[in-house]
């Protein structure tokens, strides 16, 4: 049973009072005669909030999602992994539904790093609703921060982030592994968070998350057997294309996942 809340919220940073909503992504897929065996595992956290700002009738829903993970393809012969991604988008077939946006995409292009860090804060000045602990709805105003931050530490990984920060809001970043690197030879860890925004409504926001390996499509067979993968992509073709489409081939699973919708602040009119 749901109960209703009004509260002070006991931290500056809105998002340590707000319940995650956590969902594991793992895969372990066995590979074929030239490419090998590939697995991840993820945690996909969301936070979901709701603002009606000061002097304002609208209410908005604010929605973290972080992805914390890692990512590994064996080698077979060159065929090292070249990198990884992670890709985040929506049910619409073209456009994310009417009036999301992304408001932060996180973290930034890198360019070959040994730590890399996906920090993302935001302000807001109203009233705010959300779910705590043990399934309490509370609500409160004043000025608030959400802020969060997950660092790693790497051998050498470039980060290339091509999310669409606005109405497109995609999630989208390219995490390129240096060849012969400890990342190369065993698991990558992955970071990628964002923070979404929509006008406020009871429908949950459902979200869909592709995982990529990239690697060497060089003298690559025709067919092999992809059984298992939600998409197999081998090569590439086309000017200005991004470093790890350029030459190599993609594997690829994707999932649909729910994000329960935040409930509207008491205050809210």
């Amino acid at each position: 049973m749901t109960t209703t809340a009004t509260a002070t919220a006991t931290n500056d940073n809105l998002l340590a009072e707000v319940s995650t909503i956590m969902q594991p992504l793992a895969n372990h897929w066995p590979g074929n005669a030239e490419v090998g065996a590939w697995d991840f595992g993820f945690s996909v956290n969301g936070k979901p909030i709701s603002v009606q700002p000061e002097n304002s009738s609208q209410v908005y829903d604010y929605f973290q999602i972080e992805l914390v993970g890692q990512s590994s393809l064996a080698t077979i012969g060159n065929r090292a992994p070249a990198g990884y991604g992670l890709y985040v988008t929506y049910e619409a077939p073209t456009e994310p539904p009417a009036g999301l946006q992304l408001i932060a995409a996180k973290p930034d292009t890198t360019v070959a790093s040994t730590t890399y860090d996906d920090t993302i804060s935001w302000t807001a000045t109203g009233s705010f609703g959300f779910s705590s602990d043990g399934g309490i709805s509370v609500s409160f105003g004043g000025s608030k921060t959400m802020t969060h931050s997950t660092s790693t530490t790497v051998s050498d990984l470039q980060i290339l982030n091509r999310s669409h920060v606005g109405p497109s809001a995609i999630g989208h970043w390219e995490y390129i592994v240096a060849a012969g690197s400890l990342e190369a030879q065993g698991a990558t860890p992955l970071l990628a968070q964002m923070l979404l925004c929509r006008p406020h409504s009871a429908d949950p926001l459902q979200i869909q998350v592709e995982v990529f390996a990239y690697f060497n499509n060089k003298g690559l067979s025709d067919n092999l057997n992809w059984t298992g993968l939600s998409q197999a992509v081998t090569g590439f073709n086309g000017d200005n294309l991004p470093p790890l489409e350029n030459g190599n081939a993609r594997i690829a699973m994707q999932y649909t996942l729910t994000i329960d919708a935040p409930p509207a602040p008491t205050a809210a009119s």
